[in-house]
């Protein structure tokens, strides 16, 4: 079985590439979200695979992260 590996910025060891799922309500403007959002990112940056969920993403309102296609966004149903 073979894993993808990515190496830490500080570290010369590698260490294992992990698909992570964010699930947030709304994805508005507000402090939570830009919470979401940058931990997203953050993660992304280190070579992970991020993916949010969310029941609601109005794109006239919304971080533009959340709309430009930097971050894997996904709109489910109308709740979670």
């Amino acid at each position: 079985m073979s894993s993808s590996y990515t190496k830490s910025p500080t570290s010369t060891s590698p260490r294992p590439r992990r698909n992570i799922i964010f699930l947030h309500p709304d994805l508005g403007i507000g402090g939570a979200e830009r919470l979401i959002l940058d931990a997203a990112l953050s993660l992304q940056s280190l070579g992970h695979v991020v993916t949010i969920y969310t029941s609601h993403r109005d794109p006239t309102h919304c971080f533009d992260e959340a709309r430009d296609g930097t971050l894997d966004v996904r709109v489910r149903g109308d709740t979670l």
